[in-house]
């Protein structure tokens, strides 16, 4: 990619560097991510579980996308000191051609999440005795489905918008910054309505 543009050789460092360091954050981010995801499981699945515990996960949660939203604007911005307009219109086909890629992905990632859902559906339905209790809690996780499936949507047609200002040569960094605000504010509903399921969950399976 870099060989195409009309930069000076350390102008081609200073863009190595970045992209290097903006691929190390993404590894980072991910990493993160996942400890997260099993540590959300572990307390999703204890009846033990406290307020706090979840609390604590989602600050750790927001810090790494905090971290993760400084890195992207930081490369996006100090780019376009070294990369002109034309050459961004290259880069941009580059990005449409791998969101089209991870498009492809994204029903096989919904319908494992709907497997996921339908899995929980079908213990709550086998394992709560009382009518009353049983539609309560099944309610309960159709309301998580609905949420998570809505703000999965907000975030992935963004994402894998290659019109989106995330993507854009002018984009601004109050423009950059408030997105990614939008995006944390995004996965805070996921996952504080996750918590409220699960002591709701917890309330309804609890022996009187």
């Amino acid at each position: 990619m870099l060989k195409n543009m009309s930069l000076t050789i350390p102008e081609k460092k200073n863009v190595l560097v970045l992209l290097k360091d903006a691929k190390k954050e993404r590894k980072k981010t991910v990493k993160a991510n996942g400890k997260h995801f099993k540590k959300f499981n572990k307390y999703f699945e204890s009846m033990d579980t406290k307020q706090a515990d979840f609390d604590q996960l989602l600050n750790e949660i927001i810090e790494t996308q905090a971290k993760s939203q400084k890195a992207n604007v930081k490369v996006i911005k100090e780019s376009q000191e070294f990369i002109t307009a034309v050459e961004w219109e290259a880069i941009e086909i580059d990005i449409a051609k791998s969101l089209s890629k991870s498009d492809k992905k994204r029903t096989k990632k919904k319908n494992k999440m709907d497997k996921q859902f339908l899995k929980w559906k079908n213990k709550i339905s086998k394992g709560i005795a009382d009518e009353d209790k049983r539609n309560k809690a099944l309610e309960t996780v159709e309301n998580l489905r609905v949420v998570y499936l809505r703000n999965y949507k907000i975030l992935q047609d963004e994402l894998l918008n290659d019109k989106s200002i995330m993507y854009q040569y002018k984009a601004s960094e109050t423009e950059l910054v408030a997105l990614q605000d939008e995006f944390i504010e995004v996965v805070k509903e996921i996952f504080e309505t996750s918590f409220k399921t699960h002591f709701k969950l917890v309330e309804l399976t609890t022996p009187e």
